[in-house]
């Protein structure tokens, strides 16, 4: 169980100069998707928890930004955590 993971930075709008690092949120749901899939797909890896939820002061990498606004789609982000049928 990976018990801390988590982290494509993104600021609204603004690149960062931090990997990965995204400046839309397109780009955003992409490396979202990569890094989930990544664990989802580990033979050895049986669950884990997305410990990102938010912005912090000095951290871009949540799903939703300090004013707890969804960087993008809730629906997308809700598929990509959900469990492969």
């Amino acid at each position: 169980m990976c018990t801390e993971m988590g982290g494509v930075n993104y600021r609204l709008g603004i690149g960062m100069n931090v990997e990965p690092n995204v400046s839309n949120s397109e780009d955003f749901v992409e490396e979202i998707r990569k890094v989930i899939n990544i664990y989802k797909q580990s033979p050895i890896i049986e669950g884990f928890c997305y410990t990102q939820l938010t912005d912090t002061e000095t951290e871009i990498c949540g799903l939703l930004t300090w004013n707890r606004e969804p960087k993008a789609s809730v629906e997308e982000l809700n598929a990509i955590f959900s469990p492969d049928k």
